[in-house]
């Protein structure tokens, strides 16, 4: 999808070469850990690349540079947003155990005791 407003109100669904489509990952499509979409009941899996903290970002001037582009596709910012991930003086990784699909916690067992429990 194009961003709302973009390219006017008859164009949201069109391809969006500017500025590159939006896809919606609604968590429910959330494919458990290590499971493929392909091969499961669900739709998407995410892959952690890193965590940076926002203020590496900002001392880099992407507020500026945000400012400077005005508006899609922020060609500026982008390649801020780039650097601080990739390039040889990148923002530092904060979190390596950080997991992107954290198993949820189960839920209380509500069941009743069975003849087999003390």
């Amino acid at each position: 999808r194009a961003a709302a407003g973009l390219r006017g109100p008859d164009h949201q669904c069109d391809d969006n070469l500017l500025t590159g489509n939006w896809y919606s990952l609604p968590d429910p499509g959330r494919c458990p850990p290590g499971r493929d979409p392909f091969f499961h009941n669900c739709t998407w899996t995410a892959t952690r690349l890193k965590t940076i903290a926002a203020t590496c970002l900002l001392d880099r001037a992407f507020a500026a540079a945000c400012d400077l582009d005005r508006r899609a596709p922020f060609r500026r910012a982008a390649l801020l947003l780039r650097d601080a991930f990739f390039s040889p003086t990148a923002c530092p990784d904060l979190s390596p155990s950080f997991h992107p699909n954290p198993t949820p916690p189960s839920p209380p067992d509500d069941s009743p005791p069975t003849s087999a429990d003390p």
